[in-house]
């Protein structure tokens, strides 16, 4: 239970790469409520992979505080932040020729015991995600033959074996192409109606507002805009975050963006 309301609460983070390196993140904070998807969006270098680095724990802030569930993520023990919180890479180097259900059962690893194998449960739990992205019928197949858009959706199924409460996403639909594209979104936007809290990064605003119920716009390491889609997308906030003039136009319940 968590009684914040919120699966992830950033208070007044700043972050630079070593003691007296130049500034990467400043003074960032954002409330990312439970069972929804936040596009975190802002052009190359704009910190969005090192804000998901410092929740993850694999960078430490140099001031600010990180809450996760509620708790300070410093209250969390290595095991116990695999268990709440994943991760799908943007690419993931992977050195054996793994089939896609041993490299799913990866995910399990948090919930087993040093040096234990998986067991009937895990291997269960790693077939449902498969399920649930639509490839459960290539659980045999090598990772090297599968397409992009493939690999990344397997990518997602190991993290989803993971069953974390949170799952982050750097990203998700770069270098696909526009069927694989889609059909990532639509598994992203399907996870976070089935309850999860997913967080992505994007430099695409058309991605963000096909999925997202909320938006974080990043520029030089600062949020320049944190609301619903609805409200986050402007002409002016989405020009003054990636620098070039922008119009956004509605079609149904949702903005589209076009560069002027």
């Amino acid at each position: 239970m968590n009684p914040s309301g919120h699966a992830i609460l950033l208070k007044g983070i700043s972050f630079g790469y070593g003691a007296a390196g130049p500034v990467v993140l400043e003074n960032i904070s954002m409330d990312i409520p439970p069972r929804s998807v936040t596009a975190i969006l802002g052009p190359n270098g704009s910190g969005k992979t090192t804000l998901l680095r410092l929740l993850l724990g694999l960078l430490v802030p140099r001031k600010g505080d990180i809450l996760l569930v509620g708790k300070p993520k410093d209250h969390y023990s290595p095991r116990e932040m695999k268990q709440l919180i994943g991760l799908v890479p943007q690419e993931e180097s992977i050195p054996f020729d793994l089939s896609v259900i041993e490299y799913v059962l990866l995910g399990r690893a948090p919930h087993l015991r040093l040096l234990a194998l998986p067991k009937e449960e895990d291997l269960r739990i790693a077939l449902e995600s498969l399920e649930s992205i639509g490839l459960a019928g290539l659980q045999d197949r090598l990772l090297p033959s599968l397409s992009g858009g493939e690999r990344q959706l397997v990518t997602i199924a190991r993290a989803l074996a993971q069953e974390t409460t949170i799952l982050l996403m750097d990203e998700p639909t770069s270098h696909l192409d526009l069927a694989n594209r889609r059909r990532v979104l639509q598994v992203m936007r399907a996870l976070g109606d089935m309850g999860k809290t997913i967080l992505f990064t994007t430099h695409d605003p058309n991605a963000a507002a096909a999925v997202a119920d909320h938006a974080i716009m990043l520029r030089g390491g600062r949020v320049l805009a944190a609301a619903p889609v609805g409200e986050a997308f402007t002409s002016k906030n989405l020009s003054d975050t990636y620098g070039v003039g922008v119009e956004v136009i509605q079609i149904g319940n949702r903005p589209i963006v076009l560069p002027l």
